[in-house]
């Protein structure tokens, strides 16, 4: 992320992995930044903002009818369902942004960034959540194609 997409280099000091904040079944608001987690008729049991847990009051401020509808979620729709052991440090490290940008900028800077400012980085004016997701998609699938990530395991085995 840093160095392929342009983002702060101050983020290394401040994104440590915390392996008892991610779970499976957690669902990303690609339109908010939300992690929620619902029951099997998507209501919504729980919502975490960067790593901060909304009350029941803010949940249904933010979804009025309390549940989502899974008709809207999916690849190029509002909600991503992450349902396996390899998207926990996915989780976190999204978490983790939405804490360094929300510190950061100001929610007016959050923005969705054209084509053209993804395909330059020096030209960002702002980020959004649906940006910063696809970034992380993008820079974990490149650590797997150019073999960099199995080489550090390798390396690193204890």
């Amino acid at each position: 992320l840093i160095e392929e997409f342009g983002y702060p280099a101050a983020l290394r000091d401040e994104s440590r992995y915390d392996p008892s904040f991610p779970v499976r079944g957690v669902i990303l608001d690609i339109q908010t930044g939300h992690l929620l987690k619902i029951d099997s008729f998507g209501y919504i049991l729980k919502c975490v903002h960067g790593r901060t847990s909304f009350g029941r009051k803010q949940i249904r401020e933010e979804y009025p009818s309390g549940q989502i509808l899974t008709q809207d979620m999916g690849r190029g729709k509002r909600y991503h369902l992450f349902n396996t052991l390899f998207e926990l440090p996915e989780i976190a490290l999204f978490a983790d942004l939405v804490c360094f940008f929300e510190r950061s900028m100001t929610s007016k800077e959050l923005i969705d960034l054209s084509e053209a400012q993804r395909e330059d980085p020096e030209s960002r004016q702002g980020i959004s959540f649906r940006n910063m997701f696809g970034d992380i998609r993008a820079a974990i699938d490149a650590v797997h194609a150019n073999g960099s990530l199995k080489n550090y395991t390798i390396e690193h085995i204890e």
